[in-house]
C-alpha cells in the first residue's frame, strides 16, 4: 500500500484526472446521491450530464445495483421533494430568527449611520426580504418537474444498471462487514444509518467485481461520482501546492482541491479488481475538470449548464481549473486573498450629503473613452477578477472613476458573455448602497441599465438586450433608484422608443388580453389571441419554424400545454414587462396552442413595440 503525499500538486492532479476522464476504458460508477441529484437538477443541466454519459464509449458508465435499489426506495418515499422542502423550511426558520434579532438590535442612530431612513425603514427592509424569500421559495418547492425528471432518470438508470449477483456479496458481509467497520476499514465506516449500514460496502464490492470481470488484460481506471462527502472513501490533502510560492490549504468552493481515494481502497482496487487509478469525485468537481479539459484543448465546453448548476454564480469565473487553463505557468493570486464579488469590503468614505444626480446625454453615457477596465477583466486570471472589481470600487470612492462609467463596465461585462455578472449586478448595487451616496448609486444603476436599450453610439437598439433588460426590471423595484429610471425613461422618450412597457413609468398596469377558445370537459383551452396594449402578440400561423414558436419557447408540445401563469411569465420575459403588471385572470387555466403559433418580436421601431415581421436574429446595435 502506498501512502499519499502530505503536500499535493494541484496542477499535476488535474492533468492526471483529465487523462483518466479521456481514457476510453475508464469506468464511471454513479452512486445513489448522484442519481437523486439528477432528479433535483434543472432540466438543462440534467440533460448535459446524461448527454456526457451517453457520449462515453459503450459499457463504461455503470450504475451499481445497490444504488438503483436505494434510488427506488427513495422514489417510493418521495425523499427528493421532502429533502428540498426541509432545506427551504430550515432556511426560512433561520431568516425568521435573523428578523427577530434585527428587530431587537436595530437602533435609530446606527440605522441612519448605515444609510437607512431609521429603525422603521431598516426593519421594513428586513421584513420585505423575508417576504421575498417566501416568494422565491415557491419556485424551489415547486414539485411540478420532479415527476418528469424522475421518469427520465429511471429510464437512464435502467439503461446503465449492472447485472451484479448480490447474494455472494451480502453473504460475505455477515462475516466481513462488522470487521471493516470496527477497524475503520474503508469504505462506509462513517455511515451511521442502521437501515443501510453496509450500502457503501456493497457498492464497492460491485465495482471491484465489475472491474475484475472486464474483458482484456488492460488495467482500467475507475471513477465513483457521488454527491456525498464520502469522508471514509477519500484521503483529503492537508496542504496543496499550486502556482503560489508556498503550499496552502484547499479551497473547495473554488474546486482548488486534491482529494484522492483512500490508500487502502486503492490497494484493494489494484489487487482485487486489477484496476489502475481510482477517483472519487463530486459532480461539480467533475464538471470543472471537464471544463478545464475543454479549455486546455481549445474545445467548446458542452457542460456549461451543469457547471453553473454545481457552483454559486459568483464563483464560476474564479474556479481553479479555469485559471490553470488560461495561464499554465503564470502566477495567480492566493486563494486566501480572493474574495467573492459580493463579499468585497472596503471602508466607506465620509458620507456626502444631499442628492445631486445629473445624468449625462445618452450618447455621452454610452460612448466613454475606451473600456480599458472591461478588457482588463477579460484578460485577467479568474483568481484576479474580484481584486479588479475591488479596485474599481476604490476608484469610485476616491472619485477617480465616475459612477456612470462603473455601471457601464458592469453592463459591458454582461454583454461580453461573463455569465456571472447578469446575476451579480443587483447584488453589487445592494452592497454598495450603504457605502456611497444616492447620486453615485443611481449613476451606477443608470450606467448598467441604459445599454439594455441603446448601442455604444447612443442609438436605440431595435431589440433590447434581454439579459440587461432583466437586470433593469429587477433594479426598478428599488425606490432608491427612481432617479436613474426617470433618466432612462427620458432617453427612451427622446428616441421615440416603442415599447410595451416603458421603464420608469411608475409600474402601472399593462393592458394584457388573452383570448381562449373554450374546450369541452377537461380539455385545455386553445389560445386564439394575446394582446399587449393595442397590439397582437400572437402570430398564427408562424411561417418559419423559428425560435419564436410557443412550442420552442415553452420547450413542450401543444398537447402538453401550459398554465395561464406560465404564459403570463413568458410574455413578461419576452417583452421586458414586469409579470406582476399583467392581468392574472387566466393564471389557473390550462392552455394549449396551435402547433404553428408563436410570439411577435419585441421591436422598438414598430407600433406598440411589437413586430410580426422582425427577423429574430436581427439587431441594429451591439
Amino acid at each position: 500500500m502506498q501512502l499519499d503525499p502530505f503536500i499535493r500538486d494541484y496542477r499535476a492532479f488535474m492533468d492526471e484526472l483529465v487523462e483518466a476522464l479521456d481514457a476510453r476504458t475508464t469506468r464511471f460508477y454513479l452512486d445513489t446521491s448522484l442519481l437523486m441529484w439528477l432528479i433535483r437538477l434543472g432540466s438543462a443541466a440534467r440533460s448535459e450530464f446524461i448527454d456526457w454519459c451517453v457520449s462515453r464509449p459503450a459499457g463504461t458508465v455503470r450504475v451499481p445495483v445497490w444504488a438503483a435499489h436505494e434510488l427506488h426506495r427513495h422514489l417510493i418515499r418521495g425523499t427528493v421533494g421532502a429533502n428540498v422542502r426541509a432545506t427551504v423550511s430550515e432556511t426560512e426558520r433561520k431568516l425568521d430568527e435573523f428578523v427577530r434579532l434585527a428587530a431587537e438590535r436595530a437602533d435609530e442612530v446606527v440605522c441612519k449611520a448605515r444609510g437607512y431612513t431609521g429603525r422603521d425603514g431598516y426593519v421594513s427592509e428586513i421584513e420585505q426580504s423575508f417576504a421575498r424569500l417566501r416568494q422565491l421559495s415557491k419556485v424551489v418547492n415547486d414539485d411540478t418537474g420532479l415527476r418528469a425528471a424522475a421518469d427520465q432518470v429511471v429510464v437512464f438508470v435502467n439503461k446503465y444498471v449492472l447485472a451484479t449477483d448480490l447474494a455472494p456479496i451480502v453473504a460475505a458481509l455477515g462475516q466481513t462487514g462488522e470487521f471493516r467497520y470496527s477497524h475503520l476499514m474503508p469504505p462506509g465506516y462513517h455511515d451511521k444509518k442502521d437501515e443501510n449500514r453496509y450500502g457503501d460496502v456493497v457498492i464497492w464490492e460491485e465495482m471491484v467485481k465489475d472491474l475484475f470481470e472486464a474483458e482484456g488484460d488492460e488495467r482500467r481506471h475507475g471513477v465513483l461520482i457521488s454527491r456525498d462527502e464520502k469522508t471514509d472513501w477519500v484521503s483529503s490533502a492537508p496542504l496543496i501546492r499550486s502556482d503560489q510560492a508556498e503550499p496552502h490549504k484547499s479551497n473547495r468552493d473554488l474546486d482548488l482541491d486534491v482529494t484522492r481515494a483512500h490508500p487502502l481502497l486503492v490497494h484493494e482496487f489494484v489487487a482485487r479488481a486489477r484496476g489502475d487509478r481510482l477517483y472519487i469525485v463530486h459532480p461539480g468537481f467533475l464538471a470543472s475538470a471537464l471544463d478545464y479539459a475543454a479549455r486546455k484543448s481549445r474545445r467548446a465546453s458542452a457542460i456549461a449548464q451543469w457547471l453553473a448548476a454545481a457552483h454559486r454564480p459568483d464563483f464560476l469565473g474564479r474556479l481553479a481549473g479555469a485559471s490553470l487553463a488560461l495561464d499554465p505557468k503564470g502566477k495567480t493570486a492566493r486563494s486566501s486573498d480572493v474574495a467573492s464579488i459580493t463579499d468585497i469590503v472596503i471602508p466607506a468614505p465620509p458620507a456626502r450629503s444631499g442628492m445631486s444626480f445629473a445624468p449625462p446625454a445618452v450618447n455621452e453615457l454610452m460612448n466613454p473613452s475606451g473600456m480599458a477596465e472591461t478588457r482588463a477583466y477579460e484578460h485577467a486570471l479568474p483568481t484576479e477578477k474580484a481584486l479588479l472589481v475591488a479596485k474599481w470600487i476604490e476608484d469610485l470612492k476616491s472619485e477617480s472613476l465616475s459612477s456612470f462609467r462603473l455601471g457601464r463596465i458592469f453592463a459591458d461585462l454582461v454583454l461580453a458573455a461573463n455569465a456571472e455578472w447578469a446575476t451579480q449586478i443587483p447584488a453589487v448595487v445592494e452592497q454598495l448602497s450603504s457605502d456611497i451616496d444616492a447620486a453615485a448609486l443611481n449613476g451606477i444603476a443608470l450606467g448598467a441599465i441604459t445599454p439594455a436599450y441603446f448601442d455604444r453610439y447612443g442609438e436605440l437598439l431595435r431589440r433590447p438586450n434581454a439579459q440587461l433588460g432583466g437586470v433593469a426590471l429587477l433594479l426598478e423595484r428599488d425606490r432608491r433608484l427612481e432617479p436613474a429610471f426617470l433618466a432612462l425613461k427620458g432617453y427612451l422618450l427622446d428616441a421615440a422608443a416603442e415599447l410595451p412597457y416603458l421603464p420608469g413609468s411608475g409600474r402601472g398596469r399593462v393592458r394584457y388580453v388573452v383570448d381562449l377558445v373554450e374546450g369541452t370537459g377537461n380539455t385545455p383551452r386553445v389560445l386564439r389571441g394575446v394582446r399587449i396594449g393595442d397590439q397582437s402578440a400572437l402570430i398564427d400561423p408562424l411561417l418559419s419554424d423559428g425560435p419564436r414558436r410557443l412550442s420552442r419557447l415553452f420547450g413542450r408540445r401543444p398537447d402538453e400545454g401550459c398554465t395561464g401563469l406560465e404564459l403570463r411569465t413568458l410574455v413578461g420575459q419576452e417583452y421586458l414587462i414586469p409579470p406582476e403588471l399583467l392581468g392574472t385572470d387566466h393564471d389557473k387555466r390550462h392552455v394549449s396552442w396551435n402547433p404553428s403559433a408563436g410570439l411577435a418580436m419585441l421591436d422598438t421601431g414598430s407600433t406598440g413595440g411589437l413586430s410580426a415581421l422582425a427577423d429574430d436574429g436581427e439587431n441594429d446595435g451591439d
